[in-house]
């Protein structure tokens, strides 16, 4: 759970830093689900550096990815922050090329939200 302190930065900067919320082990595991993923998805187009890829992470090829829309640790600080009745409606994972320039994903004044952003280091080809 986010500390008064955490709450505060979150409200007054839209942002906090977390770390070590994932252990070694996940970390692997999100590192093989992200690679299988985005193979899959670009044996057509193989990473180069110089466009993104994008691809959403919730089927059967990356159970732990999926499963993050219902983890605790992350689901958990959402409803500490906006109530019980928070959803998560995606879960997606990019190899950004540039800038990626922080944005909403909605105009909709009615539509608030959280999102939860990790980097791995660049894995060498």
């Amino acid at each position: 759970m986010l500390t008064e302190k955490q709450l505060w930065e979150f409200r007054t900067f839209g942002f906090l830093i977390l770390k070590q919320v994932f252990t070694p082990e996940e970390l692997e595991t999100i590192d093989r689900e992200f690679a299988l993923v985005m193979e899959a998805g670009y044996r057509h187009a193989p990473f180069d550096g110089t466009s993104r890829h994008w691809m959403m992470m919730l089927g059967p090829e990356a159970p732990f990815f999926a499963n993050l829309l219902e983890d605790d640790r992350l689901w958990g600080l959402s409803r500490q922050l906006y109530g019980e009745d928070v959803i998560g409606v995606g879960c997606d994972a990019n190899r950004y090329v540039g800038n990626t320039n922080w944005h909403p994903d909605t105009k909709s004044i009615h539509q608030y939200g959280v999102k939860f952003a990790f980097y791995l280091d660049p894995v060498e080809a």
